[in-house]
Order: C-alpha cells, then structure tokens, then sequence
C-alpha cells in the first residue's frame, strides 16, 4: 500500500545557540487512488487499473485521430513578426 505524506514545517531558532530545530506545523496523509478505493471499495478495486488502461488508450488513440487537425492548425498560423527594439532601461552599454 502506498502512502504519501506531506508536511508542513516550521523552524523555530534558539536565541543562545543561534540554531534552529524543525517542528512539524502540520501533516496530510494521502492516499493514491486505487489504495483510497482498496480502502472504501476493497470488492471494486479492480476497476481502477482497468479504468486507467482504457484512459490511456482513448487518449493515444484520439491523438493519432486529431493528428492532422493540430498539424492544419500548425500551418494556418500566421507568423508573428515584429521588429526588436532595445528595451527602454537600456543604456546601450
């Protein structure tokens, strides 16, 4: 099972010594989502990875699909030109 925690962490110095320890302000424990339905759902567990694998291959496959519309749109764009001028802090140096 994998777990991600996030902290949060102040430093408080310590006027003698001038060094400082860090405490923790606060903590977050987040769950990955197929071990967050594991949790809820343990008997639907399976259709995580299965619901991933088909995201992806919808995602490739409408990529090769709209392949030729991103690259009509690539061509049809005018190209922004314009001259460069020195910016107006610039003293020339």
């Amino acid at each position: 099972m994998s777990l991600v925690t996030v902290l949060h962490l102040v430093q408080e110095i310590e006027e003698e010594t001038g060094k400082g320890k860090w405490y923790i302000q606060s903590q977050n424990d987040l769950y990955q989502t197929d071990q967050f339905i594991r949790f809820v759902v343990p008997w639907l567990a399976w259709v995580v990875p299965l619901w991933q694998y088909f995201a992806t291959l919808v995602c490739v496959f409408f990529s090769y699909v709209f392949a030729p519309v991103t690259w009509w749109e690539e061509t049809q764009q005018v190209q922004f030109t314009r001259t460069e001028r020195m910016p107006v802090w610039n003293d020339g140096k």
